[in-house]
């Protein structure tokens, strides 16, 4: 090792474990930048921590021990201390447990040294014990690799508050004098907002470099206390005064909403389950940070994140307590409201006063819901175990008074996990502001499917009125009253009932458990289990299919669909299936899926995509119909057809032109050749489609010159069965009278697919400006996530998970996307095309790229602000009317060979062995 380290990483050993202690270091030597050392600074008065920080070391000259003499010890006067003994150019400072992925000194270090950065930061991953899944708080912020000249360039990382996710010239930190205030129990946020001030370049990097697992366990006091939220508001503080101070006040609200969502939401989602005390301390500490808050910037907080900050300010603590619970709920249903004119307000007021306005839940469209979807909340009050069963009370609220004031009659739903109902009938009746039932479970009486070991499932409320009917699930205002239930004889033997609540949701879930589960029983399970694993595995059964095709015959009648990679039972070959069976001709067909087999018409052959039954298929089938793309391990055999229908155009690059398989990459383009080899027969829409998509994908085949199986009932609109196709989806949707439909539906971002960047419009802008006459369908692509905001519910429509977009076609008035194939198909219904392509040159250069420049085949407007998008909609006949040519000249290019009997041309052409002989 050179005598000079390149990195000295700061490991603070600030009230800690000794195992906490010795994995952190532990990690920090298995860096890839092996010239580093680590300074490990501790209470020197601390024997324990000295001789764990020995055993840890082993010998290695990197570990040096910093002992900390002061008769205070804090964090900040550790650090200066090591930074005293410190002598790298570089400097990272980590607290105990947290761990450092593998490369990140190097990458941090070469990214500096590159750019001239005074530092270099990263993601932080948080991953607390008893969790699994890594969640990144500031995802959005390292979309890209950049190097930014200054923080007013993009003020949002003031937002980023950590330190330990940065390497620091440590000329950078001499030359501004930058230190770690001692009045602060947790500096970094006040450091970290300092730095970027200070900075003139600092350079962002995409890839994780920390992973946080500190929480209660592993250190002493943990970090999820009073105490330690008091310690961070001080520090909030701070970094607030210091801004103002620099005369950057205006950059104060980003930092004001980061704390109030990743700092102060957490507290109130722990607070329900607190003590009068706890809350009572929890509104000391923070009355006079609340009272200063911007009142125009917390009435653009989340609505439950709102209320709950007005109640804690004015000291409501069962209504906060209430209002607490719900803040992770998508959906909230309080349990009183008021409404005041056209206004709907949370809790109780004088109907003919004012209420404050951080309380209006009009947002949420509580009051504009159809009574499929009505505010109802069943709430469960009591459980008790009895002789005939066990005897469950239930409080159900109707605060906008939806229900019969006499009660209404309902049953009680409990669905197996494996399939088969148990329904329990039930009548709600009226006490006071709320209504009452009772109803008694018996186990013995449960279908077969709920009865088996662990079998868990929710409790859902069934209430009819008038001819409809309103389904939602039981939810406990914070434990179930009795968590487990051992069953008698008489009822079910050897059973036990359990009652749990999920966090998240407050919704009940009940699990039957059998107490004739012996050690030998679990042993045998156990050795099933791991036997099973070893023979069913993915190697085994491709070597099982490889084995069917070369011995076993082929099957000439038998036909394999798959759609959407087995989703969905959609797209073209959905209707070239229907047509076969319309046609009645003698086929044996046999349908794909992935998890869900409830979506397929009843009668319906399906097999589990990747199972042994998929792989006995697959590998007789005489046909194939398939809408993306087999995985290319499953040959081909010879006198099987291959029909590759496509899930889209060809407006983005595909095949051989996609980002993945442009250039010299050899490997990958190898195997995108052997799976199109496969291919014997495609189907187009029109002629472009056929030259590009033969171009992008190496295919040279026959080709059915038909239009797209899918698109017909769109060429067909117009007839009676789609309008009432139409009709009863906007039923679902809760559309009112004169209202319109705006189907959303744009496509993924390959850089950026979980977090839901491909959503931009910006939706609370849209709802204020047009929400009373427009309903938004948002419809995001299955790679993409996206978290509908509760306050936008009821002006926008989260359909996602709608089995089929015609559907949505059909029941929409206009389509908003931005490059997504779905523009085409909907140019079949002559309904007016909008896009917002606010980031085209970003997509184009870093991103899918697309085939064709869109500005000049678009059919409609390009938009790239929400009030652009606004003003086309609220004059949606003058729009189209701009468009009209623009638009013919799209239909004409793209879908000239639809004609509204493609699947049956298709099946003429593909099936015609099979026709010969109908059954």
């Amino acid at each position: 090792m050179n005598t000079r380290p390149d990195v000295d990483v700061v490991v603070t050993a600030f009230d800690c474990t000794e195992a906490a202690l010795s994995e952190t270091v532990l990690h920090i030597l298995e860096q890839s930048l092996n010239n580093l050392r680590v300074l490990v600074v501790f209470d020197g008065q601390d024997g324990r921590l000295a001789e764990a920080l020995a055993r840890s070391a082993m010998g290695d000259p990197r570990v040096v021990p910093v002992p900390y003499l002061a008769e205070k010890v804090g964090i900040s006067g550790m650090r200066e201390a090591a930074l005293k003994v410190s002598v790298a150019p570089a400097v990272m400072f980590v607290n105990v447990l947290s761990l450092l992925y593998m490369h990140a000194c190097k990458s941090l270090l070469l990214e500096i040294e590159e750019t001239g950065a005074d530092f270099a930061v990263g993601q932080v991953g948080r991953c607390p014990p008893r969790r699994k899944k890594i969640r990144y708080p500031s995802v959005r912020l390292f979309g890209d690799r950049v190097t930014i000249d200054g923080v007013e360039r993009k003020p949002a990382f003031l937002t980023d508050g950590f330190v330990e996710n940065k390497l620091f010239r440590r000329g950078f930190i001499d030359e501004h004098q930058l230190e770690f205030d001692h009045a602060l129990r947790e500096p970094d946020r006040l450091f970290a907002v300092e730095a970027y001030l200070a900075s003139k370049r600092f350079a962002v990097v995409p890839w994780p470099i920390v992973r946080q697992t500190a929480d209660v366990s592993g250190t002493k006091e943990g970090r999820a206390g009073l105490d330690s939220f008091a310690a961070r508001l001080a520090a909030e503080r701070r970094a607030m005064e210091f801004l103002r101070g620099e005369g950057l006040g205006r950059l104060a609200p980003r930092l004001i909403r980061r704390f109030l969502r990743a700092e102060l939401a957490p507290m109130l989602r722990r607070l329900p389950g607190q003590s009068d005390e706890w809350v009572a301390e929890l509104q000391r500490i923070t009355g006079d940070y609340l009272d200063g808050l911007p009142r125009k910037m917390v009435l653009r907080l989340p609505v439950m994140l709102r209320i709950c900050l007005h109640l804690l300010r004015e000291g409501q603590a069962e209504e906060l307590r209430e209002a607490a619970r719900l803040l992770r709920v998508s959906s909230p249903i309080p349990r009183r409201v008021t409404k005041i004119g056209d206004r709907v307000y949370w809790g109780v007021h004088d109907p003919s006063g004012d209420a404050p306005a951080e309380l209006d839940i009009s947002s949420l469209e509580l009051d504009r819901r159809p009574f499929s979807r009505a505010a109802i909340r069943h709430e469960i009050e009591s459980v008790e175990p009895g002789d005939r069963g066990i005897r469950i009370r239930v409080r159900t609220y109707d605060p906008l008074g939806v229900l019969p004031s006499k009660g209404a009659s309902g049953a009680v739903e409990i669905r197996a996990p494996g399939g088969g109902l148990w329904r329990v009938p039930i009548t709600l009746r009226p006490a006071g502001e709320h209504f009452w039932s009772e109803f008694t479970l018996n186990p013995g009486n449960a279908p077969r499917s709920l009865r088996g070991i662990n079998r868990t499932t929710g409790i859902r409320l069934l209430i009819h009125r008038k001819g409809d009917s309103h389904q939602a699930p039981l939810v406990a205002p914070e434990r179930p009253p009795l968590r487990r239930i051992v069953c008698s004889r008489r009822l079910l033997p050897d059973a036990v009932v359990t009652f749990t609540r999920m966090s998240t949701t407050n919704k009940v879930e009940i699990t039957w458990t059998s107490r004739k589960i012996t050690h030998a029983t679990r042993r045998w399970k156990k050795l099933r289990t791991d036997v099973v694993g070893r023979v069913s595995n993915g190697r085994s059964r491709l070597g099982f299919y490889r084995i069917v095709m070369r011995f076993v015959p082929r099957s000439k009648r038998l036909v394999l669909f798959e759609s959407s990679e087995g989703r969905a039972y959609t797209g073209n070959p959905r209707y070239i299936y229907e047509e076969v069976v319309r046609q009645r001709i003698r086929a044996r067909c046999v349908w794909s899926y992935a998890s869900n087999r409830s979506q397929f018409p009843p009668g319906t052959r399906v097999v589990k995509q990747g199972g042994w039954r998929f792989m006995w298929t697959l590998a007789r089938a005489g046909y194939w119909v398939e809408s993306h793309n087999l995985p290319y391990c499953y040959e081909r055999r010879r006198g099987t057809r291959y029909l590759q229908t496509w899930h889209g155009q060809t407006l983005k690059t595909i095949g051989l032109n996609t980002p993945g398989l442009r250039g010299d990459q050899w490997p990958e383009r190898h195997r995108w050749q052997r799976s199109v080899d496969r291919w014997t027969t495609i189907v187009a829409p029109c002629a472009e489609y056929e030259r590009v998509f033969g171009a992008s994908t190496g295919f040279s085949g026959e080709v059915l010159r038909t239009g797209y199986p899918r698109n017909d009932v769109l060429v067909r609109c117009a007839e009676p069965e789609q309008l009432a196709v139409a009709r009863q989806v906007r039923a679902k949707l809760g559309v009112r009278p004169g209202q319109k439909v705006l189907l959303y539906a744009p496509t993924f971002r390959d850089r950026t697919r979980g977090p839901g960047t491909s959503v931009r419009v910006d939706l609370d802008q849209l709802s204020a400006r047009l929400g009373d006459e427009w309903i938004v369908a948002l419809r995001v692509h299955p790679y993409a996530r996206y978290q509908l905001p509760p306050r936008l519910r009821g002006f926008v429509e989260d359909v996602t998970a709608y089995p089929e977009i015609n559907d949505l076609i059909l029941a929409s008035d206009a389509l908003l996307t931005d490059y997504s194939s779905v523009m085409f198909d909907y140019a079949n219904t002559g309904k007016p095309i909008l896009l917002f392509t606010d980031d085209y040159h970003e997509y184009v250069r870093n991103e899918r790229g697309l085939n064709h420049h869109l500005p000049d085949i678009a059919p409609g407007p390009m938009l790239t602000e929400t009030s652009e998008l606004a003003d086309a909609l609220a004059d949606l006949s003058a729009t189209a009317a701009r468009y009209a040519e623009a638009y013919e000249r799209f239909r004409v290019t793209w879908c000239s060979w639809e004609g509204g009997e493609a699947a049956k041309a298709v099946v003429d052409a593909f099936f015609s062995d099979l026709k010969k002989t109908k059954g």
